[in-house]
């Protein structure tokens, strides 16, 4: 874990120190973070959302691979923002995979601000998708937890 913290910070100093990054080399720098999957990467791609455009897509991106709970309070908050439709799909789709009640509301406004735009049809549909998902995955957590009497 420290030399995977030591190898981050070094390669963060070298690449701020030295030049900019482009465009296409943040978005490679972002699935190295995802891969790596640490705590320091995940911090930088959050920062990485503020940019918007192209580089937000592809730290929500990198952050999706993340199976974090802390960052459910984040991809609730963007729910709430004006993402583009690829990256409202990919916070619904990694929202999806947790069973936070808070999640609800998020999903159910995001329905509602869209249910009378043409051309949101297939969104609609990914957020109702998202609500089906995360009660099946609340149903085999509640499932797993249930104490079954032991047959002798």
């Amino acid at each position: 874990m420290s030399d995977e913290k030591n190898f981050l910070q070094t390669i963060k100093l070298e690449i701020s120190r030295n030049f900019r990054l482009e465009p296409y080399e943040r978005k490679a720098f972002h699935s190295i973070l995802a891969f790596v999957k640490s705590q320091q990467g995940r911090d930088i791609l959050v920062r990485e959302i503020e940019k918007g455009g192209d580089i937000r897509l592809s730290a929500l991106g990198a952050l999706s691979r993340f199976d974090d709970p802390s960052l459910v309070d984040l991809f609730i908050q963007l729910l709430e923002k004006d993402l583009t439709d690829e990256e409202t799909i990919l916070v619904l789709n990694y929202l999806a995979g947790f069973t936070d009640e808070r999640i609800i509301p998020s999903v159910i406004n995001l329905i509602e601000k869209n249910r009378s735009k043409k051309g949101k049809e297939y969104l609609i549909r990914i957020a109702f998708c998202t609500l089906k998902k995360r009660e099946r995955t609340a149903s085999a957590v509640s499932h797993l937890s249930i104490k079954r009497p032991v047959i002798t």
